[in-house]
């Protein structure tokens, strides 16, 4: 059966192109690419690393990112669209991803519509991209910012390295922009011990805003994920900071976009950033390449900041609790 969809497949996709001149291969899902795919070479984790340094280093306003597979497809899904290749939304497919999962609302096409002219807004300023060889990613580099670094995504994971770009934060007023709060700015009273390597997480004046979250968060009446997209970033430009860590589901990358465009530098780890503060979750507890820096000083998020069992499996399955 695997021989009969491996060769079927392909052939569909050179079928489908012939017959409307287009790439179906995100109606299937987003398959992986290779480094071919693209027109820049992707760096490894090291590089990239050294990479995000420089940048956060620089005097520049700086936007270093990655994409969420379901805001890829929304954009996938909208280009074609836009280039009269597709002539509506594929709904059904979507909507498990960027509605049901993670939770952008109401759920319609014009909502759909809306969030794709968003998001294309937002590549113009990227300055960095982690990638994950998703295929999407090497058309919107090439649209939108082609001069923009490549690099291994688990370049945005700074525990990794010896030198890791985090030393950046040394001195700055840094803001972070995750849900756990309280957790946050415990582990970061200890934080000598939640790594080995010092560098990891230097002394910096710690700021945490708790982005809105459309599961955990009772919506006002009359108002759309927008509307909490708009007020993140009006009581985000109100806070004094240097630089933004960001890990914020769907609202990471227009935020992250935002901080750049108010002259400051937003790196956009996305989930991973709990880790940096020694916060476990499902997703990494039991992989072998994360369990190596866990220590007894790393904790769970704290029971104020963990949802009922019901909304924490229709978030990436808990995967951060």
């Amino acid at each position: 059966m695997k021989k009969i969809i491996s060769i079927y497949f392909p052939f569909l996709f050179k079928v489908l192109k012939i017959i409307k001149g287009i790439d179906y291969k995100f109606l299937l899902g987003l398959p992986r690419i290779n480094e071919k795919d693209y027109i820049k070479e992707i760096f490894d984790f090291q590089k990239g690393n050294e990479i995000i340094y420089e940048l956060l280093t620089n005097p520049h306003p700086v936007l270093i990112t990655r994409f969420g597979s379901a805001e890829l497809t929304v954009l996938l899904n909208g280009l074609f669209i836009e280039n009269s290749k597709l002539s509506e939304w594929d709904f059904d497919r979507i909507k498990l991803g960027i509605f049901n999962v993670n939770g952008v609302f109401p759920p319609t096409q014009e909502t759909l519509q809306k969030f794709y002219g968003l998001y294309a807004a937002c590549l113009p300023n990227i300055d960095g991209l982690g990638v994950w060889y998703n295929y999407g990613e090497n058309i919107f580099h090439k649209k939108y910012f082609k001069k923009a670094p490549l690099f291994n995504l688990e370049s945005l994971e700074p525990f990794r390295f010896n030198n890791p770009w985090s030393r950046a934060l040394k001195g700055k007023k840094v803001l972070v922009v995750l849900p756990f709060e309280k957790t946050i700015s415990m582990q970061y009273l200890r934080k000598e011990k939640l790594f080995s390597n010092e560098f990891v997480l230097p002394d910096f004046l710690l700021r945490v805003y708790k982005p809105y979250n459309s599961y955990i968060d009772i919506p006002e009446v009359g108002k759309d994920w927008f509307f909490y997209l708009q007020k993140m970033k009006d009581e985000i430009k109100a806070i004094d900071f240097d630089i933004a860590l960001v890990a914020a589901g769907p609202f990471g990358l227009p935020l992250a976009s935002a901080i750049k465009d108010i002259g400051k530098k937003a790196v956009h780890v996305g989930g991973a950033l709990q880790l940096l503060f020694g916060i476990k979750g499902n997703r990494w507890e039991e992989r072998p390449e994360f369990l190596k820096y866990m220590n007894e000083y790393w904790v769970k998020p704290d029971e104020s900041e963990v949802p009922n069992l019901g909304i924490k499996n229709k978030i990436d399955k808990g995967s951060y609790w």
